[in-house]
């Protein structure tokens, strides 16, 4: 008898804790990241300063060719007047070991298929390089050393696509061309470096498209009387997001969203926190009308949902109003009322 009441209880459990399951979901949107920096785009003019010893120079044709390559996005050259001052600073390549590498390949000829040993030459080298952007709003510092302590530079390694049949060919060959490799990898370096800095300097200064997520819960058991809206209401709340378009569309978004905003406040109230289930699945509705708000930039009625949250004991609605100050900061920095506005950047 017991055992048939420990049956029919676990039966009951296991039916009732669905009802108040909830699905979390991702809803994603486009703003304008905010740059550390900003520059308007009538004022984006740059200078290029080159800090090479005579090894390095002798890589490149001219610095006319580094300009050129050293221009960043909306950017144009002045040499007189620059905003934007970017120095490329490096020592000479210094070569830490010549050797050959072995490799085993199968050829097959008329005795049938038999392995033979290749030698391809390699060399191990290092070449600090260091490039600043200095503008009178800071400086952006990138380079080549290891994050250790103490910082060293990376040494960096090279094995040659030629195949010789004895480590001394190979090693010939190294020694014949050593000063076209190193010419070839001091270009390769340099560009390398400047390449992954780009970014880095468009960021800092220009308004750029981004994408963020708004984390979303929604009631998904089929016990629930929502149930039959669920699938519907996630798959229409995503579609409205990703229609948010960093140039614009707060009004339609807010207007189309507000009946699944409806649907999740009706669902939360239908829950009773005194219950410890169904006060999760209040929190986690609580915390997607919080993200919601957050997103649409309606960030009183957003903060409003966040302390809601961790009345109920949730940390989430403590990094959601970390996130809202944080927004409102970056929109009174740069003196804006949305991340979502047209520009022809």
């Amino acid at each position: 008898m017991k055992f048939r009441f420990l049956i029919i209880f676990l039966f009951s459990f296991l039916a009732a804790y669905p009802q108040y399951s909830t699905d979390k979901f991702g809803a994603y949107y486009s703003v304008r990241r905010m740059p550390l920096y900003y520059v308007p785009e009538n004022d984006r003019v740059f200078s290029l300063t080159l800090d090479l010893p005579r090894q390095v120079k002798r890589a490149f044709e001219s610095q006319e060719e580094l300009e050129r390559f050293y221009t960043p996005a909306g950017w144009k050259l002045d040499r007189e007047n620059p905003y934007l001052q970017i120095v490329i600073s490096s020592d000479y390549l210094i070569i830490d070991k010549i050797y050959e590498v072995e490799e085993i390949e199968k050829v097959r000829d008329r005795e049938g298929e038999r392995e033979v040993k290749f030698f391809r030459p390699a060399m191990d080298y290092h070449i600090p390089i260091n490039i600043t952007a200095t503008s009178p709003q800071g400086r952006l510092i990138t380079d080549n050393f290891t994050r250790d302590v103490p910082r060293v530079p990376v040494v960096y390694t090279i094995v040659v696509p030629e195949k010789f049949r004895s480590p001394a060919h190979a090693h010939d060959f190294m020694v014949d061309n050593k000063e076209i490799i190193v010419e070839g990898e001091i270009r390769h370096r340099i560009f390398e470096l400047y390449e992954s800095f780009i970014p880095v300097i468009n960021q800092s200064y220009v308004y750029t498209p981004i994408q963020e997520t708004a984390h979303i819960w929604l009631l998904d058991s089929k016990k629930s009387s929502f149930y039959p809206k669920y699938k519907y209401a996630k798959e229409e709340i995503k579609n409205i997001f990703s229609r948010l378009d960093c140039n614009g569309g707060l009004a339609e978004a807010i207007r189309d969203i507000k009946p699944y905003i409806d649907l999740i406040i009706e669902e939360a109230e239908s829950l009773n926190e005194n219950d410890k289930k169904q006060k999760s699945a209040k929190t986690d509705l609580l915390c997607a009308l919080a993200e919601i708000y957050y997103a649409l930039e309606i960030f009183d009625v957003s903060s409003s949902y966040a302390e809601k949250t961790i009345a109920l004991g949730d940390s989430r609605g403590n990094k959601i109003l970390k996130k809202i100050s944080s927004y409102k900061d970056d929109l009174a920095k740069h003196h804006i009322q949305s991340k979502h506005f047209p520009t022809g950047e």
